[in-house]
């Protein structure tokens, strides 16, 4: 494999440097007109990226709502080795969940106890944090965590009247029925 593959358009030379490979490759560019030959060249150094994942989102201090669905976000460079992310969720440093993702840099994390891998109930309280990884490398394993813990909290209780429509006309002395829908509420009461 070519450490750096080169193109050229009309005055532009475009080089490609190939994934983990590092050394050092002397590029010349050659022109000629009539019997006259001219070039010049130049030595290109490629270092190979070092592979790495860095947790974006939760890394500390947010709250988020027990039956939402938040997004888990990360960068990634270089080669992982594998295309598919493990996301370890953690509880005051005890593993309590996990997930598996394509390296796509985000994944959509129902907060729920359906939520395959998670537990029977996920407690209102601080203390949580993840841990993302490749899962397969067999050289390096890489990861990254939360730079601090997140919260999981209590639904926020909302209460919707669905009947009467806003502007509805009732005659005086007749009897309607008021209908409502309610989240997150342990009792509701008519005033």
């Amino acid at each position: 494999t070519s450490l750096v593959t080169a193109t050229i358009s009309e005055n532009t030379l475009t080089l490609d440097y190939q994934a983990n490979l590092n050394g050092s490759a002397i590029i010349v560019v050659r022109g000629t007109s009539d019997t006259l030959t001219v070039d010049d060249s130049l030595t290109v150094t490629v270092n190979a990226v070092a592979p790495s994942i860095t947790v974006t989102s939760p890394n500390g201090g947010e709250s988020w709502e027990i039956g939402s669905t938040q997004t888990i976000t990360w960068t990634s460079v270089g080669q992982l080795g594998s295309d598919i992310m493990r996301i370890v969720l953690y509880k005051d440093g005890s593993h309590i969940s996990e997930m598996s993702t394509t390296n796509t840099g985000s994944y959509s994390w129902i907060i729920s106890s359906s939520t395959p891998g998670s537990p029977s109930s996920f407690s209102a309280s601080g203390g949580y944090n993840i841990k993302i990884s490749n899962t397969t490398n067999s050289t390096v394993y890489i990861y990254d965590e939360s730079d601090g813990n997140f919260s999981l909290i209590e639904p926020s209780p909302s209460i919707t009247v669905t009947s009467p429509n806003s502007g509805a006309k009732w005659e005086i002395g007749s009897t309607q029925t008021i209908t409502w829908s309610s989240a997150n509420l342990s009792n509701t009461a008519l005033v």
